[in-house]
């Protein structure tokens, strides 16, 4: 007995011991762990053998059409569909029942062979016509062609699986097609639509696809070329679709019937030079200038979009190029390094010590691709992909650093504008200005580290802002022949050249401008050693500036060479309100019709003492002596049909050209002689800082426009005899007016407003004024508030020293101890946690020793008396008892706590 009782206490002591342990194991590991611990390197896998390439599988699927999934002629092709084609919501039908002479007529097609004797045995099930024949060089044994024979006059289709155009990439496709003598038109009075019917090649999946409509090869194997270029971020997809006849139902002059032959549907990935070598062939043909890569100017289509492609308004026999961007190129720059001035960078900081900047041993300057001195870079330009003649390249023979800004052939930097709404059908969408600023580069394998490309810019405040990439080495991604043979690569195969992409948001209140920083070694050399220079060389191809739509700018993911969500803004500039102009309180729809109330803005009548209780908000704009609202430059027409305008304002004359460029204005028109105005919402300049406000206005005939920037009591602010407006101001054309503002120990609210006559009455005017572009921005700094110079366009106050504040009653508040932060790379010993550390393993000391001293009480760790049950009147029985009674007695003397304890603990039990 006394054995089991000892044995269950030590295991539970034993179990108990155990959790302690742990806890504490616990408590050491999350008290250990720190940052600058570097974890010991986990064993890398031995790469697995490159298995030897397949050939590779053609980027269109069964182009020759030789997969098929059945043996009878016409052959059904594998990865093509047929379908009707469709417009309107409607599609065109691929069976007819000509009632008239009981015929069931469809659309016959398929892959067919022209191989003689296939061809003479299936000819009967291809409208009894004469061998087609097979491209002139094509393979012996390629004797398969598809076929679209409409029996009647419709427009039927075959579309091909997807197909891949990565990031980055340019494609060539192409298509060859032969239609035959038969094809007519569903109306054969009319003939010369060419443009509608007849064979159609076509390619679909982008946002407007490329259609080739209205082909007649007459009876002769054509070939026609695609041209793309591919999405900058994203990878894309297209179909090729290959037709005889367009249309639907709802419009069938397309529809044709006859015969159409397609063969050889192929795509190769081609470099950036092949790709601007077509735009110039189609642009020597004189295509580019009128229908290729332009915006739409007309002024009754507010929502203009890019169109980035060529549509067929020719006979198509004479030109068979065409081309597609999936960029917009009609907004881009491109620029080669010899165009550029490029300048000594200043090195930020200082240089180390033990560093000799003179002993730096380095090149750099253009080297002409194809000439006879290549500098050493035969085999970096030998699968040149630009069309430029030089590239700009440093190189250091030994470990330096040396940097050039690139900027305009001027000297000057690159100017980003400010904000320019993206507008839908109702032009009230605001949409920001967003750039993509990339170089093209190639660099060697460097010897430490690697090349700094930076993009610093700098503000109307003066405040800089920085993109960069560091320690770029594009040699690291040097592909071996093998890796070119897979699909992923194959679209990258011309020398390793790399694009590197900024994303960038412009400054919506300022100008900013901006320059690349190309550095070979480190741009800032404080405290740096010798060992952290470069050696090694880079090349430079071309650098452009592309300006992006909003769903451009946010589909760009980030990756090794794109920095994406860059801003030339501070956030906590306090931008008015719908300053642009593109929200409203009416249905968006309506500015189309009519000028429509700002959101944000309350419109008053002038010739009252105080606007802030006093004047009446007019629920009508568009009657009796005012007409105002936001319009839009693309319905000005409406508006005059609509009563709103006269001939005052005129398409073009409206433009504002020197500003934004936005299509919408807040327009104020006094019919009869008075004033009028609108009042912004209000806004709080914090104390001590300085402010800028711009307001752009043009104002026509003898109108006369005021602007007012007026305080929490209604009065135009006002210090040291200088106030914030300009009074009766006429302009010539589109002008800016700037306030600068300086607060002093006191915050300001303050309003804005915009009137057409006095705020006051004082003087009335009749005609039109146009506002735009209202913005406020703050954290100007000191030497840009002292430079600006007062004039007719430019007001400047100051409050510091004339309002303060009332001096607060002081707190009295304990002087935190300083806390001694480590000099960088000193250890220091972690002290505070060794302490928390020897508190906590108190605190489990205490806890285990109080739990043991319980548990020995528990009636846990008193083992249970087992009681064999005999006869009453055993004398075995009788001696057993009396014994346990005489331990019980010698129990009950040693230990009267713990039977104490143990008879409370029965009767809870009981």
């Amino acid at each position: 007995m006394h054995s089991m009782k000892t044995g269950w206490k030590m295991r539970k002591i034993s179990a108990l011991l155990l959790v302690v342990i742990l806890a504490l194991s616990a408590l050491l590991s999350a008290c250990g762990g720190k940052e600058d611990e570097i974890p010991s390197p986990s064993p890398t896998s031995t790469p697995s053998p490159t298995a030897t390439a397949s050939p590779m599988p053609a980027l269109i699927k069964n182009g020759n059409f030789e997969e098929a999934y059945d043996t009878s002629y016409p052959k059904t092709p594998k990865s093509w569909s047929i379908y009707g084609d469709s417009f309107d919501g409607k599609t065109a039908p691929l069976s007819y029942k000509d009632k008239e002479n009981n015929k069931d007529l469809g659309v016959k097609r398929g892959i067919i062979s022209v191989e003689e004797d296939l061809f003479e045995d299936n000819k009967s099930k291809y409208g009894d016509i004469a061998n087609p024949g097979k491209l002139e060089d094509a393979s012996p044994d390629d004797d398969n062609i598809i076929m679209i024979y409409n029996e009647f006059p419709t427009a039927a289709k075959y579309k091909s699986s997807s197909i891949s155009l990565p990031a980055g990439s340019f494609g060539k496709i192409t298509v060859y097609v032969k239609t035959l003598d038969d094809i007519k038109p569903s109306d054969p009075d009319h003939p010369e639509n060419y443009e509608y019917y007849g064979a159609t090649i076509a390619l679909s999946g982008m946002e407007e696809p490329i259609i080739i409509a209205g082909i007649d090869t007459d009876e002769q194997w054509v070939k026609y070329e695609f041209y793309v270029e591919g999405s900058p971020s994203t990878s894309k997809t297209m179909y090729v679709e290959l037709g005889l006849g367009t249309g639907s139902p709802s419009d069938s002059r397309g529809y044709t019937q006859g015969h159409a032959f397609f063969d050889a549907v192929s795509m190769d990935y081609i470099n950036k030079a092949e790709f601007e070598n077509a735009l110039k062939e189609l642009d020597q043909r004189g295509e580019l200038s009128e229908r290729f890569f332009f915006y739409d100017g007309d002024k009754e289509s507010p929502n203009s979009y890019l169109v980035n492609r060529i549509d067929a308004k020719e006979k198509p026999g004479e030109w068979t190029y065409f081309a597609y961007s999936y960029i917009n190129r009609d907004t881009i720059d491109t620029y080669t390094f010899d165009q550029l001035r490029l300048e000594e960078a200043t090195v930020r900081g200082s240089y180390y010590d033990t560093v000799d900047p003179t002993k730096f041993i380095t090149e750099n300057g253009l080297v002409e691709v194809g000439g006879e001195d290549l500098k050493g870079f035969e085999e970096e330009l030998k699968n040149f992909p630009f069309s430029s003649q030089k590239v700009f390249y440093l190189k250091n023979e030994n470990a330096a650093t040396q940097g050039f800004k690139i900027l305009n052939t001027d000297g000057s930097e690159f100017v980003m504008k400010p904000h320019s709404p993206a507008y839908g059908n109702t032009g009230i969408q605001q949409s920001y200005s967003h750039y993509r600023i990339t170089v093209y580069l190639k660099t060697s394998d460097f010897i430490a580290n690697g090349l700094n490309l930076l993009l610093v810019a700098t503000d109307g405040s003066g405040e800089e802002y920085y993109g960069m990439f560091d320690n770029i080495n594009t040699a690291k991604n040097n592909l071996t022949d093998e890796d070119f043979e897979k699909e992923a690569d194959r679209h990258n195969k011309w020398a390793n050249w790399v694009e590197y992409s900024f994303y960038v948001q412009a400054n919506p209140y300022e100008e900013v401008t901006w320059r690349l920083e190309l550095w070979l070694g480190p741009y800032d050399v404080r405290a740096m050693q010798i060992n952290k220079f470069t050696r090694g060389h880079a090349l430079f191809a071309e650098m452009q500036v592309q300006r992006l739509t909003s769903s451009e700018y946010s589909s760009a993911s980030s990756k090794d060479n794109v920095k994406t969500g860059i801003r030339f803004f501070d956030s906590k500039s306090p931008q008015i309100a719908n300053g642009g102009f593109t929200t409203t309180t009416d249905n968006t729809g309506a500015i189309v019709n009519r000028p429509v109330n700002p959101s944000s803005w309350d419109g008053r009548f002038g010739g009252y003492n105080s606007l802030k209780d006093g004047g009446s908000l007019v629920q009508n704009h568009y009657s009796g002596a005012v007409i105002s609202g936001i319009i839009n430059q693309n319905y000005l027409d409406a508006y005059r049909n609509n009563n709103y305008l006269d001939d005052t304002l005129k398409y073009g004359e409206v433009d504002n050209v020197s500003n934004s460029g936005a299509p919408n204005y807040l327009m104020i028109r006094n019919v009869a002689d008075t004033s009028y105005g609108y009042l912004s919402q209000t806004k709080t300049l914090s104390a001590d800082s300085i402010y800028r406000f711009t307001v752009s206005l043009k104002t026509f005939g003898s109108a006369k426009a005021s602007i007012y920037i007026i305080d929490d009591e209604s009065k135009v602010l006002e210090a040291l005899d200088t106030k914030a407006s300009f009074d009766d101001v006429a302009t010539n054309g589109w002008e800016t007016f700037e306030f600068f503002i300086k607060t002093g120990e006191l915050s300001k609210t303050i309003r804005i407003g915009l009137w057409n006559g006095a705020r006051d009455g004082s003087s009335t005017s009749v005609g039109y004024v146009l506002f735009d572009d209202i913005t406020i921005s703050s954290d100007w700094k000191q030497e840009i508030f002292d430079e600006a110079e007062t004039g007719e366009r430019l007001v400047k106050l100051s409050f510091e020293g004339i309002d303060v504040a009332p001096t607060p009653t002081p707190t009295p508040t304990s002087t935190p101890e300083p806390t001694e932060e480590p000099e960088p790379g000193e250890f220091k010993f972690p002290w505070d946690m060794l302490i928390t550390g020897l508190m906590a393993l108190a605190l489990i000391a205490a806890i285990a020793v109080i739990t043991i001293r319980k548990a020995k009480k528990s009636k846990l760790f008193r083992p249970r008396k087992i009681r064999v049950k005999e006869p009453s009147y055993s004398r075995k029985r009788l001696k057993i008892r009396e014994k346990m009674e005489e331990e019980a007695e010698e129990e009950d003397e040693e230990e009267p706590e713990e039977e104490e304890g143990e008879d409370e603990e029965q009767d809870d039990n009981e």
